[in-house]
């Protein structure tokens, strides 16, 4: 959201921060699955709620073949799906229901160069257990369009950037060091 509006009204932005996330709407296709069970999941929350235990046994009848359930970082995003309020999950999941709605509006290819601002791109460590959104090709990209464009990684942490763990300190430190510079 940050991009669209940077790039409609630039004398608004002083800098942006994009948190390890997708730049470009090619790699949402590749990264996320269209997920109609979890929308329905969340559906269901709104009349009925259920306890996180319960949640955990629902995603893992969807998504038991696609995650290891003994991995401790599932469960830290089972966690973080239920933290979000049912309602918003299903407007966010039902973006994910046609790749045309999600995207409508959204080019980077067209947007990046017409932000006049600096704009840092944080990134996880792609080395940590979970998963890490924002890849070296797509920053390279954004680089490309847009010379304005810094990164940096957040060694030892996955896409949550250390927020699911309270190590939020490199994290303030790295957004900090590059308003500073600005």
């Amino acid at each position: 959201m940050s991009i669209i509006a940077a790039a409609q009204a630039p004398s608004l932005f002083n800098t942006i921060v994009v948190g390890d996330s997708l730049v470009f709407w090619e790699g949402l296709a590749q990264n996320f699955p269209l997920d109609p069970q979890g929308t329905e999941l969340a559906r269901r929350r709104i009349k009925e709620p259920i306890s996180l235990e319960e949640y955990k046994d629902e995603y893992r009848e969807i998504w038991g073949e696609v995650f290891d359930f003994g991995d401790p970082w599932t469960h830290v995003l089972i966690k973080n799906l239920f933290r979000w309020d049912p309602e918003g999950a299903v407007a966010f999941n039902k973006r994910f229901e046609s790749k045309d709605a999600f995207t409508q509006g959204y080019n980077c290819d067209e947007l990046l160069p017409k932000i006049s601002c600096p704009i840092l791109l944080i990134q996880a460590d792609p080395n940590v257990p979970g998963f890490t959104v924002l890849t070296d090709h797509e920053i390279e990209r954004a680089q490309g369009l847009n010379p304005r464009t810094s990164t940096v990684r957040i060694e030892g942490e996955w896409h949550a950037l250390g927020t699911d763990n309270w190590n939020v300190i490199p994290l303030v430190r790295a957004i900090s060091l590059f308003i500073e510079a600005t």
